[in-house]
């Protein structure tokens, strides 16, 4: 005869053995996956740092939903963007290839980044045109053509409007307050915008 606790344990054991199978059926079924189980272990991810394995650590989950619970949750706007990086984007690399990144958040990156940034802006930050990146019409014109001489005429002047009431002077005239710059600028931004 049995006792208790063999009894419970050859039942759980039963009841795992049969919902991995039925699973794993269901699986192959309607995906066409064959699925092996050589482990009654759960995955154990692997993170490397510096080349030596990170260590499992125990967290006790109360304490962390109290300090999580506690964060000021940051705004997309103010999240940092990649600047730049060492490796060009699109250039395929051996895993693990190391690629160092240049984060700065929106209003710490001046214009100037820009090659040709239009005068008017040249010594202010990114967040600066805000307001005319946040206006519907000035930012489907800048996401709809990828230069100003594409703009129509009807949306050409909208956005001079818009420009003009952000600090953006613009005058054909003048090379270094052309709409082409000023546009470029605009553009170059809103690539920054979350």
């Amino acid at each position: 005869m049995q006792n208790i606790n063999e009894l419970a344990l050859s039942s759980s054991a039963a009841a795992a053995s049969t919902q991995r199978a039925s699973a794993s059926a269901a699986l192959r079924a309607s995906e066409g996956i064959q699925v092996v189980d050589l482990s009654g272990q759960p995955a154990r991810a692997q993170i490397v740092r510096q080349g030596y394995d990170v260590p499992a650590v125990a967290i006790d989950q109360r304490r962390v939903d109290q300090i999580v619970g506690g964060l000021t949750q940051v705004p997309a706007v103010d999240l940092p963007r990649v600047l730049s990086q060492s490796v060009a984007a699109g250039t395929k690399v051996p895993v693990g290839t190391a690629v160092d990144l240049v984060l700065a958040s929106r209003h710490r990156i001046p214009f100037n980044v820009f090659g040709n940034a239009h005068v008017d802006l040249a010594n202010r930050n990114l967040d600066a045109i805000d307001p005319l990146l946040n206006d519907a019409a000035a930012r489907n014109t800048l996401l709809t053509y990828s230069s100003a001489n594409q703009v129509p005429a009807a949306d050409r002047t909208r956005l001079i409007t818009a420009l003009q009431n952000v600090g953006v002077g613009v005058d054909d005239n003048d090379p270094n307050r052309t709409f082409g710059r000023a546009f470029d600028s605009a553009r170059g931004a809103l690539a920054f915008q979350g």
